[in-house]
């Protein structure tokens, strides 16, 4: 079974980082989403997936972010275990 990939895709990419759009109300370099799912939904959802997987095949920018944003959630779910 092979690892859960991100559907969407980058117009404009910083340091083989996608630049995706987020569903925010707030002003950032990031543009502006439009209500569609977006890469933190995207990690969210595929989190409990793609953590159990060794390897993982970089099919672009934003498969890139979708590693560092899953990574950033463990790191998150570490200091949340040790905070109770």
């Amino acid at each position: 079974m092979p690892a859960y990939h991100s559907s969407l895709t980058a117009p404009r990419s910083l340091g083989n980082m996608a630049l995706l759009p987020l569903n925010t109300k707030f002003k950032g370099m990031a543009p502006p989403g439009d209500g569609s799912t977006d890469i933190i939904e995207e990690a969210i959802y595929y989190f409990k997936a793609n953590i159990f997987f060794k390897n993982y095949e970089i099919k672009g920018d934003a498969d890139r972010v979708l590693i560092y944003l899953t990574l950033y959630i463990t790191e998150c779910l570490k200091k949340l275990q040790r905070v109770h």
